[in-house]
């Protein structure tokens, strides 16, 4: 797994602790210790909880799992290039992931256009339209580069 803190992959035995069950099934917190910067990644964890043997209960088929601590994702930041404005979007679009999606998307869009807008200088439309720009100049290579030097201002 890889650490939501330090980003850091490490292996590590998952500890389960069994909160209960209601209407939607069993709950649990599942906790992995980073040896790499000391900080535990919490989730919550939707599951059918088994009862019987050694270790009872126990987490059956898991449901959902849901990270907790730290709220966000395990994705690495934008580099220092990006303009702010991007970077910003960029970074809610990966912390809103788990809980909504949608909004991840749509974030995530507005990142894409904002870039064309920018570094590609489309005129305003609607993301199609100013995709289609991109293909139809031809320069997709060109608007890289001229992205990650402009960026870098």
């Amino acid at each position: 797994m890889k650490c939501m803190h330090c980003l850091v992959e490490f292996h590590a035995k998952e500890g389960i602790t069994i909160l209960g069950e209601d209407a939607d099934g069993g709950w649990a917190i599942s906790r992995f210790d980073c040896p790499a910067c000391n900080k535990m990644n919490l989730f919550l964890v939707n599951a059918e909880i088994l009862r019987g043997g050694p270790a009872s209960p126990h987490v059956g088929e898991r449901i959902s799992t849901v990270p907790i601590r730290p709220k966000g994702s395990s994705r690495p930041p934008c580099p220092s290039e990006v303009p702010p404005s991007i970077a910003e979007d960029y970074t809610e679009a990966c912390i809103v992931l788990f809980d909504s999606p949608k909004a991840s998307a749509a974030l995530s869009r507005r990142c894409l256009q904002n870039l064309l807008r920018e570094a590609a200088g489309v005129k305003p439309r609607n993301l199609a339209d100013e995709i289609q720009q991109v293909i139809d100049s031809g320069s997709f290579r060109l608007i890289l580069l001229k992205s990650s030097t402009r960026f870098a201002k």
